[in-house]
């Protein structure tokens, strides 16, 4: 196995009313991760936390690399410019539902 250097990745965040459940919905379709919130902007910061501690969690586990690759998210090298913290990058929302968010990847270690 070929170690990977540390990065980031870019995620389309979707946030929407679920008229269903009343309340607002958010998260990445492209991980599966949501979350929800009585407004988008709580539904929105509790789907970045979930992002977090999602891939924290799969890099423990040494799964992180593999989930990126089956859901074909591409690691950048550098933080894009203006993706500061969750709170910093949520202003930068733009078109329609969909919010970018970035977050760390940690190096994938070599194998032995």
């Amino acid at each position: 196995m070929t170690s990977r250097p540390a990065g980031f990745i870019r995620l389309a965040v979707v946030a929407r009313f679920d008229e269903e459940v009343g309340r607002f919905v958010a998260g990445s379709p492209d991980l599966d991760v949501w979350s929800s919130g009585e407004e988008e902007k709580q539904a929105l910061d509790r789907a970045g936390e979930a992002i977090e501690l999602f891939l924290n969690e799969a890099a423990q586990m040494g799964t992180v690399w593999k989930i990126l690759e089956d859901a074909g998210i591409r690691l950048e090298t550098s933080r894009p410019a203006g993706m500061g913290p969750l709170m910093k990058r949520l202003k930068y929302a733009v078109r329609g539902d969909f919010f970018p968010l970035t977050f760390p990847i940690p190096a994938q270690p070599q194998a032995c």
